[in-house]
């Protein structure tokens, strides 16, 4: 029985922020115990840069972003493990991880692929000890079911959770968890440890400004004046400030805004001349970016295809061009937006060039609710007609999604993508994906 069931009202607003402690790291030791402790850095884009260290690899200097054959004496030095990207791994890991932390909060606010704020108001009223405890058993779980080792922070604001889940990541006597009560000096405590540039909604530009004021911590912005912090930052820094007094301004966003663009794009993993393989690329990209302009449950009215050299060899002529194609109706069919981006890849591409990278984009949405009907259409179908159509479609690409979904990306994708496609980016020290291809399961010896 709740709170709000046996008093008549709402709990407290208590906020949770569940945190993957290295995320893209820690997803490649899960399935490779032996790296456990050691430096390791993921790359990139064609294995370039540096994007994700292990704490190892942080506490060795390797910088972030930076490009590997930079730091290669470093690597060989500490003997440093290199792994290409694998987001086919660290997407299932994050849904994995995201649908334990489900169980044990009634709503849930995902904030990116390694993220999520918790609705902990059912348990708001329960003593300090026991919020620890059930924060501490939410962390353990998805640890023991995952092997991905995470941080919470709980607090009454979604600001302070996040700045008590800094805490707990790096104040190891935590244990991981770092629960505030409502006591102002527990808060202040934790405010004073944490610089301005630090706090969640304060970005680097706000952050210079507050210094120059001689605002330095968290802990000076929420005692500032707050005229004066409404001037400067406008209502989105006062409502922080707000937050950082433990007064609950930002709801909990259980359905995330959709995009107004969705776009895919790779640089290749060699430079490109050929048409055909630029076409495999627009056909294997539009059908990944149809197939998250469905899962947003939306309708695409237009189309662009962007195609481009590398700036960065100032010795070879340069091409830089784009096509924008209005479609006949609004679609999510990949199908339908295969033939608009084979027109605006023709439109763009150019013979002599040594091309670098490509990208598909889809905008100007509708929601997938709302058909508008053909009344110029080769065909002349009847509305009754048109609807079919429509409803073969649409079952049509649920269950090439299904497929996917199940068997792993690309399963089934257009014969246009090509079979080789040895433009691909470079994933030469990619892993296995142990959790979404048969083929690559982790063996047991």
């Amino acid at each position: 029985m709740t709170a709000e069931m046996t008093t008549g009202t709402r709990p407290p607003p208590l906020f949770g922020l569940a945190d993957c402690n290295n995320f893209y790291a820690s997803c490649e030791t899960v399935f490779r115990p032996d790296w456990h402790g050691r430096p390791l850095v993921v790359l990139g884009n064609n294995d370039g840069n540096i994007i994700a260290r292990s704490s190892a690899a942080k506490a060795l200097g390797v910088p972030m972003g930076a490009a590997l054959h930079q730091v290669r004496d470093l690597i060989r030095q500490h003997d440093i493990i290199i792994c290409s990207a694998n987001f086919a791994l660290y997407g299932d890991m994050s849904q994995r991880v995201m649908s334990i932390l489900e169980h044990y909060a009634p709503h849930l606010d995902v904030y990116s692929i390694d993220e999520a704020f918790l609705d902990l108001a059912p348990v708001a009223t329960l003593p300090l000890p026991q919020r620890r405890a059930f924060a501490a058993e939410v962390r353990e779980t998805v640890g023991r079911w995952t092997g991905i080792p995470l941080s919470v922070g709980v607090a009454p604001t979604k600001t302070l959770a996040k700045a008590a889940a800094e805490c707990a990541k790096h104040d190891a006597t935590l244990g991981g968890v770092c629960v505030l009560g409502s006591a102002a000096s527990e808060r202040e405590a934790l405010l004073r440890e944490l610089p301005v540039g630090d706090v969640w909604g304060i970005g680097p530009r706000r952050a210079k400004l507050l210094v120059g004021f001689g605002i330095t911590t968290a802990a000076d912005l929420a005692q500032a004046d707050a005229h004066w912090v409404r001037r400067h930052l406008t209502v989105t820094g006062a409502r922080t400030q707000l937050e950082l007094r433990g007064v609950s301004c930002l709801p909990l966003d259980e359905a995330p805004e959709k995009r107004k663009q969705l776009c895919v794009s790779r640089s290749f993993g060699r430079p490109v001349t050929e048409r055909s393989e630029l076409h495999e690329a627009a056909a294997l990209f539009t059908a990944h970016v149809a197939e998250r302009c469905r899962a947003q449950r939306t309708l695409a009215t237009h189309l662009t295809v962007f195609l481009t050299t590398n700036p960065f060899r100032a010795t070879e002529p340069q091409h830089s061009a784009s096509a924008t194609i209005p479609l006949p109706r609004a679609t999510a069919d990949t199908r339908e937006l295969l033939e608009a981006a084979s027109v605006a890849l023709g439109r763009i591409y150019r013979p002599g060039y040594r091309y670098h990278k490509l990208g598909v984009i889809l905008g100007e949405f509708m929601p997938d609710a709302v058909r508008q009907g053909e009344l110029f259409s080769e065909e002349q179908l009847t509305p009754g007609a048109q609807h079919r159509e429509r409803e073969r479609s649409e079952a049509l690409m649920r269950t090439l999604d299904a497929i996917n979904a199940k068997f792993g990306r690309d399963m089934i994708r257009p014969l246009s993508a090509g079979i080789a496609q040895p433009w691909r980016m470079k994933q030469a020290q990619r892993s296995p994906r142990y959790t979404t291809q048969w083929s690559e399961l982790a063996e047991a010896w």
